[in-house]
């Protein structure tokens, strides 16, 4: 039986999620593995808003950036992964208020390509914003997975615009014909700055 396709319902909104006021944490790992971070939703929206239009990031690639920053051995999977959906959903209560985004949840995808199944907004509609930004999208063994060509590098990379990705999957952009127009013209929505 095939998901319903829109984003997942929360009882707050998700951008009272984000938890400005959260510090991050250094603790002993429980495995053994040494010091680990525990981010905050924004340290993780700060790293996903330094890829620019046209690259991707995975979640392993946000966590070492993190550990590094911090100097830690390694970066909490569990929270870094719970607050990248945190992220996406916040993103698109902020597209629907027409708002700049805290972050560009869909530049994040697995080290294979793969968009994430668990997102709020559901993978279909990340796959519509990669497609808007120049990827090659399309859905691969029932997954949505952006591909990678000669001219493109996936995963942390430089990632080059094609001309022809809007022709792959033509019909997903239909079904998404209202979140297109209210983008008016299709531009990439404005990220919020850093301070300094």
């Amino acid at each position: 039986m095939r998901k319903a396709v829109g984003m997942r319902q929360s009882k707050r909104p998700w951008v009272t999620k984000l938890r400005p006021e959260m510090t991050a944490k250094i603790v002993d790992d429980p495995k053994g593995r040494g010091k680990m971070l525990v981010p905050t939703p924004l340290l993780v929206a700060e790293e996903i808003q330094k890829t620019k239009v046209g690259d991707l990031i995975s979640p392993a690639e946000i966590r070492i950036r993190l550990a590094q920053r911090f100097k830690a051995d390694l970066t909490c999977p569990l929270t870094t992964g719970i607050f990248i959906n945190i992220l996406a959903g916040a993103a698109e209560e902020e597209l629907k208020e027409a708002k700049p985004v805290t972050a560009a949840y869909w530049r994040v995808v697995d080290e294979k390509g793969f968009l994430s199944e668990k997102t709020p907004p559901g993978p279909e509609l990340q796959a519509c914003h990669l497609k808007e930004e120049g990827h090659i999208v399309e859905r691969v063994k029932n997954k949505w997975r952006c591909l990678r060509s000669d001219s493109a590098r996936v995963w942390g990379e430089s990632c080059k615009r094609k001309k022809t990705a809007l022709e792959t999957g033509r019909n997903d952009l239909q079904r998404y014909a209202g979140f297109t127009a209210r983008r008016a013209g299709g531009s990439s929505p404005p990220l919020k700055t850093q301070p300094g």
